[in-house]
């Protein structure tokens, strides 16, 4: 396994509370219900029979079945823990969020690397979630469709049948869920959009259609896409006071102005925010992304 440093600050725009960890964290986290050396007790669990699913085991066990899908490959790991706390009884108990992004094998020629994502709480905020997912290299903008996840409601150590099934089950069906993804990014590129209506197509992502229906984006990762659709690159982090020189690529790859440049600017707005929603926020915009391409 290696941990990839250089996509630190690409693939997940951290918000105060998170920050990127190692697997080595994971082992030194104390999960509620478990025995904490430290304090020489067992934390007490969230609610009655409630042990969650030890993170450092979860992606272990996730690593080791993925191997069967990409035998000799090893993954690029993206780890990210969030720190939520929650007071309950008028005292305050700290808990995680977990996002773990484990990257398989070189881009093809479409620029589409094999992404497994996955996501858990120890806290009873949410259950376990895989998703069979694809990354674009260049810029690790993120896709997903709402067929490629699966998720486990009951997050506890009494359901692990449960969780072990359903990631079997995702990543078996990993190569027709990426054949798909790569399908959808064929025809995004084949449909062509100016400039104007791709960004009314913004504002129908961040109000809704006619006030109908729930938003894609929130206005902070709107701002975050119309600046990309009109400059790629305009919001990437400076560099000693300079444009980041992967601007500049950008915006060469992405000159001819089509509802895959489009969908760029869209998941380079998704990384802003908190990392629980995150794959559910990449298949929400990618199901809005490819109604609106197969309608034009």
């Amino acid at each position: 396994m290696q941990f990839n440093s250089v996509n630190e600050n690409r693939s997940i725009m951290l918000t105060p509370s998170a920050h990127h960890a190692t697997p080595e964290k994971l082992d030194a986290i104390v999960h509620p219900g478990s025995y904490d050396p430290r304090r020489g007790r067992v934390l007490p669990a969230y609610g009655r029979n409630h042990y969650p699913v030890n993170f450092a085991w979860l992606l272990r066990f996730v690593m080791a079945e993925a191997s069967r899908v990409f035998p000799g490959v090893k993954p690029d790991l993206e780890l990210v823990l969030n720190v939520a706390k929650k007071t309950i009884g008028g005292v305050e108990r700290e808990g995680f969020h977990m996002l773990a992004i484990l990257r398989y094998g070189e881009p093809g020629q479409d620029g589409l690397v094999r992404v497994i994502a996955l996501r858990t709480s120890d806290n009873q905020d949410f259950g376990v979630l895989i998703a069979t997912m694809a990354e674009v290299s260049m810029c690790c903008n993120g896709l997903v469709w709402g067929g490629g996840i699966t998720i486990v409601k009951k997050n506890t150590t009494h359901n692990l049948p449960q969780v072990e099934a359903a990631v079997c089950g995702a990543l078996s069906g990993y190569e027709d869920s990426f054949e798909r993804l790569k399908a959808d990014r064929a025809l995004l590129e084949s449909k062509p959009i100016g400039e104007i209506a791709g960004a009314e197509l913004l504002g129908r992502a961040l109000y809704g259609v006619e006030g109908k229906g729930s938003s894609v984006l929130t206005p902070t990762q709107a701002n975050i896409a119309r600046e990309e659709w009109r400059t790629p690159g305009s919001t990437l982090p400076k560099v000693d006071g300079q444009l980041d020189p992967r601007a500049a690529q950008w915006q060469e790859a992405w000159r001819d102005r089509s509802y895959w440049t489009l969908y760029q600017a869209v998941t380079e707005g998704l990384k802003k925010g908190n990392i629980a929603g995150r794959v559910q926020r990449h298949a929400a915009a990618h199901g809005f992304m490819m109604a609106a391409a197969q309608a034009a």
